[in-house]
């Protein structure tokens, strides 16, 4: 048995449209179709707020789960309120069966909705009857017939526990997709990296976020939304910029971290998948209506795409790369983000097992980088390095170990006449040599060579020639900013 939840975060409007960030859902439905197939016994149970496609379309084959029995709702609360201990006062606990029926009634029974009012009952059950009362009311008013009135009138009721100007600051999260990182948040905010935890622990305290590892902050999903209502077009057009160019400095960030703290930067990556694939969507359209902004948009595409080729996401990556060669297709002039277009698909057909059509690009992309020649752009001697070792690197997957050594020793030659700008992808084709020499029988060579790179390596790392990113990233190394212990 499968369990696919949450089927509308993917699903296609009534218009067709994808959501935010959100490839097409046809490849996940021909997976269920298989995985259906492949077995008897095997079952699918999707729980989805919209009615799913064809072939899943079955009437008989759905149970519509409306709001809870009135029994089933006054006892979800007491549950939640016994598992944290709060209690009403005397003065207002609901001395009559009444009372706590009509409380659960406000809510319409929504189960979401309860666990959050089940907090705001420590402070009085016919209080809070009324308040949210007097929200639903509005709410309906503003947003007739929604579904999540009701959990919108419980998040508002968690939200009237923040200090005003924490509350006025935490209308900012309305941009966020499922979360972010602290610091990000800062950026969108408008307060300083180290007063983002006290803030944080405000929300996690009126239950409406989760902290995680990294200093991720997971809000609750109807939080952005509900957030979402109060904002003009001209605040929200303010929020999506903030955003967007906190997300750039984030992936600038992780990228470098993939070569001092890897699990770090892919568990982020992971965490921030959400965030990710909106700026991604945000950024085709950027570059759709400012042909100026396709080198930016290319690179930073280019390095989502680097920080999803080992995760298993293969929808994500495939709409990064989309993103990336559509935006270097705009770019007239053979540069940086043209010779690293051409790199990473080089990088993508390797992964794929296209050895020829790797080998063929590989020797096309260092005949131009020759041809263009080291002083042509202010990167073109870094960039016929890197030629010099992507041919190699396709040669020695197809065991041709001594043309591969040729052209990594150059590729290392290059590198190290760059001087600090090379130094890592000097020792890194330091390392492809050594796997070369090993491939060739030559043990002794490949063990000094190892053994060079190795010192090398710690040699670098002493010298504290790690980089962090630009901005906030490089002040504070976002992944250490202070969450207060909870």
């Amino acid at each position: 048995m499968i369990l696919i939840d949450n089927m509308e975060s993917v699903l296609p409007d009534h218009e067709g449209s994808n959501p935010a960030g959100v490839v097409d859902v046809t490849d996940l439905l021909a997976l269920c179709q298989k995985l259906l197939a492949a077995s008897d016994g095997c079952r699918l149970i999707f729980t989805s707020r919209e009615g799913l496609p064809e072939p899943f379309a079955k009437t008989k084959n759905t149970v519509e789960l409306g709001r809870l029995s009135n029994h089933e709702a006054i006892q979800l609360v007491e549950r939640v309120m016994a598992e944290n201990g709060w209690e009403p006062p005397a003065s207002d606990n609901a001395t009559t069966a009444e009372e706590v029926a009509e409380l659960v009634e406000t809510v319409n029974r929504h189960p979401r909705a309860l666990v959050l009012l089940a907090r705001e009952v420590a402070t009085g059950v016919r209080a809070t009857t009324q308040n949210v009362a007097q929200l639903m009311a509005k709410l309906e008013n503003q947003n007739r017939g929604d579904r999540e009135n009701s959990l919108y009138a419980s998040v508002e009721l968690s939200l009237r526990r923040l200090p005003p100007d924490v509350r006025d600051q935490v209308n900012r999260l309305a941009v966020f997709h499922g979360g972010g990182h602290l610091v990000n948040m800062a950026t969108v905010l408008g307060v300083e990296p180290d007063n983002m935890g006290a803030v944080a622990k405000m929300l996690i305290g009126v239950g409406l976020a989760e902290p995680q590892e990294y200093n991720y902050l997971r809000l609750d999903p109807a939080l952005p939304a509900y957030l979402k209502l109060g904002q003009t077009p001209e605040q929200w057009a303010d929020l999506e910029t903030a955003w967007t160019a906190g997300m750039i400095e984030l992936v600038d960030f992780l990228l470098q971290q993939l070569l001092k703290d890897s699990k770090m930067a892919l568990r982020l990556t992971l965490l921030e998948l959400p965030n990710l694939l909106a700026l991604l969507d945000r950024l085709g359209q950027r570059v759709e209506a400012d042909r100026s902004t396709a080198e930016a948009v290319s690179d930073t595409a280019g390095s989502i795409e680097q920080l999803l080729a080992s995760l298993g996401r293969p929808q994500a990556l495939a709409l990064a790369v989309v993103v990336r060669e559509r935006a270097a297709a705009m770019i007239p002039a053979w540069g940086a983000a043209r010779f690293e277009n051409e790199r990473l698909l080089i990088d993508r057909l390797l992964q794929q097992g296209q050895i020829q059509p790797a080998s063929e690009k590989a020797q096309a992309l260092l005949e131009k980088a020759k041809a263009v020649g080291p002083t042509a752009y202010s990167r073109a001697d870094y960039d016929l390095a890197m030629a010099h070792a992507m041919l190699g690197r396709v040669l020695g997957a197809v065991g041709q170990a001594v043309p591969a050594l040729d052209l990594f020793v150059d590729a290392q030659r290059l590198f190290e006449a760059l001087g600090e700008r090379g130094e890592r992808m000097a020792s890194a084709v330091l390392a492809e040599q050594a796997d070369c020499l090993r491939a060739l029988g030559r043990l002794d060579e490949a063990a000094e060579t190892y053994e060079k790179n190795v010192k090398r390596a710690e040699n670098w790392k002493i010298s504290g020639r790690w980089r962090l990113a630009r901005g906030n990233w490089r002040r504070c190394e976002r992944c250490r900013v202070s969450m207060p212990r909870l």
